[in-house]
């Protein structure tokens, strides 16, 4: 019945720090999930709802430049989401991949 004042974080830093951990963990729940394979369009879609939403659907316009830095800061978290999302999706992983790629680098130099 009352309106809600949400005080999150007190600055942008904090912000970040709470996204990044925020971020792979709601990542980490979307896969477990079995959501479907991240695309590029995925990415964009996401980022670009995410800031219409925040920004123009919740009226985050009205709150001045806070509510411009904070949609767009929202915007970018939902990228990271799929970003990460994305990440654990490949198969083999990232990490896999480098290995080899790291492995055929020295292969090449003990050649020389």
């Amino acid at each position: 019945k009352e309106p809600l004042v949400h005080l999150t974080h007190r600055n942008i830093r904090d912000g970040l720090v709470k996204s990044y951990t925020w971020t792979d963990t709601e990542a980490r729940l979307l896969f477990e999930a079995g959501t479907k394979p991240v695309r590029p369009f995925t990415l964009l879609r996401k980022f670009g709802m995410e800031f219409i939403r925040r920004l123009i659907l919740k009226k985050g316009y009205k709150d001045g430049m806070e509510g411009w830095i904070e949609s767009f800061q929202q915007a970018i978290n939902r990228f990271f989401v799929y970003e990460r999302l994305w990440e654990l999706q490949q198969k083999p992983t990232l990490d896999e991949r480098y290995q080899l790629i790291e492995k055929e680098i020295v292969k090449q130099w003990e050649k020389k």
